[in-house]
């Protein structure tokens, strides 16, 4: 980089030895008054570039949630769930605002993913700043023993209206009309969490919590030695399913007892020690949400919906995957918070779920686990834009979801798990020929043909949904 430095500068200066560099400023940089660092002076130009620390929500140290709160309590903002380095885009966008000055940060890509969008964006845009450029993501890698384990992004904002946008790839780079807060060519518009739904789709929601202290749940083993000993257990005991339960054929059951059945499971020994440690666990618990429901300590802690067929919606699903893997499952089993569920779902809607279009849109929209998609009925779900549907498209539809169905199911009876078929690298191909003609009917519903790539997916699907959500703020 210092020989690329000296082909730019007319006068390269020796590196060695160390010389006065001008003024260095030992501060925290959300504590400090930037202009007074680097007052603006006249006909100046400044540039602020950096590489500040990323430090997710949950990796914050005290004294540095106070940081955030200094920097984002006067905007009314919840910086509680900001990454860390959100709070030099706002620093830098005040600062902006006042001497004119352009920034540019290596950022974590989450800043622009999930509900940090619409906490974050909004206060940067309303300091007049807009997006100057933005480097698509790349994994971070330097010559550390240990690399971090970060997705990251390059952002560039600007104070001047006139400029020219662009975004920028490894080998390319394309000037736009604008960039948004998803760092792609679109409008200022930003999704933040509803719990209604803008396409009007049945209602999704979290499975059913135990917060038991594992006394409700049971292995294989533990089920068929409790049926052994005991054959009218078996009333009482349910196939568990959350998303690795799911997606690797993770083989789990719990205990469901109703309220009405309460004396006669506890005439079975077994259950009776398993609702007892549940019982214990809870009266310990630090949540008096957690203590209070000791007493009912045979059910679960939270109860959502069950006992009606449901599709399935993994709440994590890996970066590598082409379509989230959904699928059906009987009224019989327990679906837990590890997971979400559409319960009486329309078979059409498994569709819908299973496209590329809908992939890219939780890309986007969601939030990450690692670099994992992690899926939210509030922000993911509720906020899909979806145009309306005739009786024939969704009979249409639903065939090509039965399709799917049918497809994996030999390769799930080889033994073969929903995590391996949507591998990219081991994904059969007959079961990635049925997603691709999914993909080429439902598009055609949105725009008449195919789209060309997921950029152009994105881009339509940013365009209706802010044409839904202003029809529907008009509606109210």
């Amino acid at each position: 980089m210092n020989r690329k430095l000296d082909e730019i500068c007319s006068a390269p200066t020796p590196a060695l030895p160390l010389t006065d560099a001008g003024s260095i400023v030992v501060g925290n940089a959300l504590r400090v008054d930037w202009s007074e660092v680097c007052p603006r002076e006249k006909e100046a130009e400044i540039y602020v570039v950096g590489n500040p620390p990323y430090l997710g929500s949950s990796m914050q140290t005290p004294e540095q949630k106070s940081d955030l709160r200094a920097v984002f309590t006067p905007y009314k903002v919840n910086y509680k769930n900001l990454d860390y380095v959100a709070g030099w885009f706002l620093k830098a966008a005040e600062y902006g605002e006042r001497s004119g000055a352009e920034s540019a940060f290596v950022a974590t890509n989450s800043i622009a993913q999930g509900e940090q969008v619409a906490l974050l964006w909004p206060a940067v845009f309303d300091h007049g700043s807009q997006v100057l450029f933005a480097h698509e993501a790349f994994k971070w890698r330097n010559n550390a023993a240990k690399n971090a384990a970060v997705i990251c992004v390059i952002v560039a904002i600007s104070p001047r209206s006139n400029i020219n946008r662009r975004v920028i790839s490894h080998d390319s780079s394309r000037q736009v009309r604008n960039i948004g807060p998803y760092l792609i060519e679109m409008d200022t518009v930003w999704v933040g969490r509803s719990s209604l739904n803008l396409s009007g789709l049945p209602r999704m929601e979290k499975g059913n919590m135990a917060s038991d202290g594992g006394g409700l749940i049971l292995t294989p083993d533990e089920a068929r030695e409790m049926r052994d000993r005991n054959p009218d257990s078996s009333k009482f005991i349910k196939r568990y399913y959350g998303s690795k339960d799911y997606l690797q054929s993770k083989e789990r059951y719990c205990l469901w007892i109703e309220d009405a059945d309460f004396d006669e499971a506890l005439s079975i020994p077994l259950i009776a020690e398993r609702v007892a440690a549940s019982r214990a666990f809870r009266l310990q618990a630090k949540a008096p949400t957690t203590r209070a429901k000791a007493d009912t300590a045979h059910r679960f802690i939270q109860i959502q919906d069950y006992g009606k067929p449901a599709i399935i919606v993994p709440r994590v699903s890996s970066e590598n995957r082409l379509y989230l893997p959904c699928g059906f499952l009987s009224e019989t089993v327990i679906i837990n918070d590890a997971a979400l569920a559409i319960y009486d779902p329309p078979t059409w809607l498994l569709s819908v779920l299973s496209t590329r279009i809908h992939a890219v849109w939780l890309a986007t929209v969601g939030g990450r686990l690692k670099s994992d998609y992690r899926y939210s009925n509030t922000l993911v779900y509720n906020n899909f834009p979806m145009p309306s549907l005739s009786h024939e498209q969704k009979v249409n539809l639903e065939e090509h979801a039965l399709g799917i169905v049918r497809t994996r199911e030999p390769y799930v009876a080889d033994g073969k798990t929903l995590g391996w078929l949507y591998n990219p690298k081991t994904m059969p191909d007959d079961l990635l020929q049925a997603h691709r003609n999914l993909d080429d009917y439902l598009e055609t519903i949105y725009i008449g043909r195919q789209f060309k790539d997921d950029t152009e997916r994105l881009e339509h699907l940013f365009k209706l949904y802010a044409r839904m959500t202003k029809k529907a703020a008009k509606a109210a």
